[in-house]
């Protein structure tokens, strides 16, 4: 019962009472005509009555009927009208199966109406159906989504890629990410066109915002500062040069590819970041913020205004002034081998001489003045290396500047940055017994990770391994205490700290991302998933947006032939993605080839039911069996039988 009138639904027809007449006893019941969909399902399951203006609703009582297939019919009904009923049309259709959880929210009088499905036997959903002034079908925009996996007909749990293992007779512990820690459950969830099978992971659920298509072959990514606060500049390295984008997530065209902005388009990005310094005619003393850039001969810095990119269809305003750029190129027979960029700060190795023998560590002071072109000031003397490093790292621990170096002899050294004295060896560790003969073990990133209580090194080796070291400050120093060792595969790992938490840092190995941090001091790896892929994403290279403003947690990824900006959750959750099949599986088997490890498929038995003609004009209903076969790493369906 509505207000105004008494629906009467039955499976295949709706009628339709004044209440009055009703409890009058004079009732006389009207068919509401809603088409029937082809293929069935168009049974009345639930309604809603949406908010309305007071005085609108003084004489009309509106509703939206849910019908089991997700269609949506919305019924206008005269209070005082001639007729009841003044129209019955499809408002939209919601992708999920509607049973009695389905309501109406309360999104303003000036907005347009949001409508929740609990979903049956489908994940459900909150939609925005858009209100117009004459009746129409839209399409509704999804909101949110309302997961739901029942029912579920069959599951298995399994490791998509290589059972664990661990070595328990040793103090060091070996921890095979391959193993437990991606250990999943496949199930066979939903009916009809809701079947879907469902992979199930534990971790940090993680959402694409945008991408864009873009030209392949990026090695690292780097976020720069936009002096107008508009948005970010990120620059790409590739080989032999570097491409500069613009991000504006606010915008309607989110990505743009920038002009030349003075910074070294033509040659690698070493390292790039931002700092603040005061800006070109700035008054007072006022602190902008600053580009640097170093690339394998020079080390620029420039202010970049992303204002010259965010006017109406992201046209280049020419008129908007240019910031500043400062450069120092390297001298006659000295270049830039390695460099990094922390906060304010750059540190670069260089190789002098011939035939470029001498490579040395340097640290200098970013410092720009507004009436000198000379920006970098040398804090102490150089190091020498003997060479080049395998990486290195700027960071701040305690307050106190430090500096990591990888060497050739598959060592890590720290540096304490002093600003009289320069860079101080502190120690210098072995990244394994025995193995400084072999390139594999040369030590690719590194970082430290700590809370107020405890500390943990991060060291990935070039042959897809992390090593833990615990860190503690004795009276002697500071000591290490190898922890564990963690085996991804034979692939580089790259170790990005948090920008936003001490206690954790990004591990991207080979195509996938893990995030390693320290909950209550101890060690917790946990992989990143990506919600609503077919597949996840084959990661070639990361950046986080450093903004502790904004509650999102943004990073900025390159795949093959892609770009990409995704918001990381910040608790570890079970994330559920499905492979839609349209049709109800009910039983899944696994078959891996025991003498061919990379043949590896579910076979997934599922069966559908489709309304046909029969004689005399008659339908019938005819049940269909099928054979899907599905590769659980690519995710992809190959032949079905």
């Amino acid at each position: 019962m509505i207000s105004s009138a008494f629906l009467i639904v039955t499976e295949i027809s709706t009628f339709v009472a004044r209440a009055a007449d009703v409890l009058s006893g004079n009732a006389t019941f009207s068919q509401v005509y809603i088409p029937a969909p082809p293929r069935g399902g168009g049974l009345i399951t639930a309604w809603a009555r949406p908010i309305r203006h007071p005085v609108y609703a003084g004489d009309h009582d509106d509703i939206y009927l849910a019908m089991e297939n997700g269609d949506i019919y919305f019924i206008e009904a005269d209070t005082k009208g001639h007729n009841l009923i003044q129209t019955a049309t499809k408002a939209s259709h919601l992708d999920c199966a509607i049973d009695t959880a389905f309501a109406s929210l309360d999104n303003g009088l000036d907005s347009h109406d949001i409508l929740v499905a609990g979903g049956a036997m489908s994940s459900g959903g909150v939609y925005l159906v858009e209100i117009r002034p004459f009746p129409v079908s839209t399409e509704a925009k999804l909101e949110e989504t309302v997961t739901n996996w029942a029912p579920v007909m069959d599951f298995d749990l399994l490791n998509p890629t290589r059972q664990a293992s661990s070595n328990s007779t040793s103090t060091t512990t070996t921890t095979i990410i391959a193993g437990a820690d991606r250990d999943r459950v496949y199930a066979c969830t939903g009916r009809g066109d809701h079947g879907a099978i469902t992979e199930l992971r534990y971790g940090v659920q993680a959402r694409i915002l945008s991408s864009a298509d873009y030209v392949p072959g990026i090695i690292r990514l780097f976020i720069l500062p936009d002096a107008a606060g508009r948005g970010y500049f990120v620059l790409a390295a590739f080989a032999d040069h570097s491409q500069l984008l613009f991000l504006n997530p606010a915008g309607e065209e989110e990505w743009c590819e920038c002009v030349e902005e003075g910074l070294g388009m033509e040659a690698q990005t070493l390292a790039a970041g931002g700092f603040e310094a005061a800006g070109s005619g700035s008054r007072g003393g006022e602190v902008r913020e600053w580009a640097v850039q170093v690339t394998l001969n020079a080390v620029t810095v420039a202010e970049l205004r992303g204002e010259r990119y965010v006017a109406e269809k992201m046209e280049i305003d020419e008129m908007e002034p240019r910031g500043r750029r400062l450069q120092r190129t390297c001298q006659d027979g000295e270049s830039i081998v390695a460099a990094a960029v922390m906060e304010g700060f750059v540190l670069i190795v260089t190789r002098t001489g011939v035939p470029r023998k001498e490579v040395s560590l340097n640290l200098a002071a970013i410092m720009v003045r507004e009436e000198s072109e000379e920006f970098l000031t040398q804090w102490g003397t150089p190091v020498s290396l003997g060479d080049s490093p395998t990486f290195r790292r700027g960071d701040e621990q305690h307050g106190r500047m430090i500096a990591l170096v990888g060497t050739r002899h598959a060592t890590v050294r720290l540096y304490h940055c002093d600003p009289a004295a320069g860079l101080i060896e502190m120690w210098e560790q072995d990244s394994g017994e025995d193995r400084r003969e072999s390139g594999l073990f040369f030590c690719e990133s590194s970082a430290i990770i700590h809370t107020a209580t405890a500390a943990m090194m991060l060291c990935g080796l070039r042959n897809g391994t992390v090593l833990v070291f615990k860190l503690e400050v004795k009276d002697d120093g500071l000591k290490l205490y190898r922890q564990r060792e963690i085996k991804f595969g034979p692939i580089p790992i790259q170790i990005h700290l948090d920008a936003r938490r001490k206690d954790s840092a990004f591990v991207l190995a080979g195509p996938e991302l893990y995030r390693f941090d320290l909950p209550h001091d101890v060690f917790r790896g946990t992989q990143i998933v990506f919600k609503d892929t077919s597949s996840d994403p084959a990661i070639q290279a990361i950046v986080q947006v450093d903004n502790s403003s904004n509650t999102d947690n943004i990073i900025v990824g390159a795949m093959r032939d892609q770009i990409f900006y995704a918001d990381i959750g910040q608790s570890e959750r079970l994330c559920g993605r499905r492979l839609r099949l349209y049709e109800t599986p009910r039983r899944m088997l696994f078959f891996r080839h025991h003498d061919q490890s990379e043949l590896r498929v579910f076979v997934v038995a599922c069966s559908r039911e489709v309304v046909e003609m029969a004689a005399g004009r008659t339908t019938e209903t005819v049940a269909y069996s099928t054979l899907r076969f599905l590769d659980p790493i690519s995710w992809v369906l190959h032949l079905s039988h």
